[in-house]
């Protein structure tokens, strides 16, 4: 159903619409809390991390890229 808060439609002269999530965090909320859950059991050593350092060393890269690609208005290849 993506970021539509049900799926009513309505018409009018501006074309088709819909009522949107009010927020970021109405739309993702479940999946912060889910994260939160995650890190806080690997912190207490209940549960293995989900994720890697190569998982972490990725995410660095294409922040570094996205970074330099906004600086210099260009496309940056990875």
């Amino acid at each position: 159903m993506g970021a539509h808060l049900s799926r009513v439609q309505y018409r009018d002269a501006n074309g088709v619409g819909h009522r949107a999530l009010p927020d970021f965090f109405a739309r993702f909320g479940d999946a912060f809390r889910l994260e939160m859950e995650a890190f806080v059991a690997a912190c207490r050593g209940e549960r293995p991390a989900p994720l890697t350092l190569n998982d972490a060393t990725e995410a660095t890269r294409i922040g570094q890229a996205i970074t330099q690609s906004l600086r210099t208005s260009l496309p940056v290849s990875c």
